[in-house]
């Protein structure tokens, strides 16, 4: 594809939003000023972009700090895809086994740094409420 053609067919509030996501991919915490810098835009700009990711849970706001963190809603989006992981797939089997043998749900995760996102579930053979943790993030313990 010409890169004429990706500009003329790219959306520009879309891919500021993005790279936001990205910015704040690669940092902790960052205030509007910092990336409406890195970003070449208004700080208006950028905050109205940080109140509509905010809006679907993609980034939050710091309540001590003032700055924007990615949400938990990207782990939630990331399930998804995390399903399909080969880690996921090939653990599978071992997991039912071992649900059936105990009668109860086993969950796969993977540590990210102090926390630990839940990759698949296999719910207990006999279980009366099911809740799917599969893609939430939980400290460990």
């Amino acid at each position: 594809m010409s890169t004429s053609f990706a500009m003329r067919n790219k959306v520009q509030s879309l891919d500021r939003a993005l790279e936001i996501l990205r910015l704040l991919g690669s940092e902790p915490e960052m205030r509007v000023t910092d990336l409406a810098r890195r970003l070449e835009v208004h700080k208006s700009t950028v905050f109205r972009l940080l109140s509509t990711l905010q809006e679907h849970g993609l980034v939050e706001q710091n309540p001590t700090t003032e700055r924007y963190r990615l949400g938990y809603g990207l782990v939630r989006l990331a399930g998804a895809v995390v399903a399909e992981l080969d880690l996921a797939r090939v653990s599978r089997s071992v997991l039912e086994q071992l649900a059936f043998r105990t009668g109860e749900t086993v969950n796969l995760a993977i540590l990210q740094g102090d926390q630990v996102v839940n990759i698949d579930q296999i719910a207990a053979p006999n279980l009366v409420v099911n809740v799917n943790w599969v893609g939430k993030q939980t400290p460990l313990h």
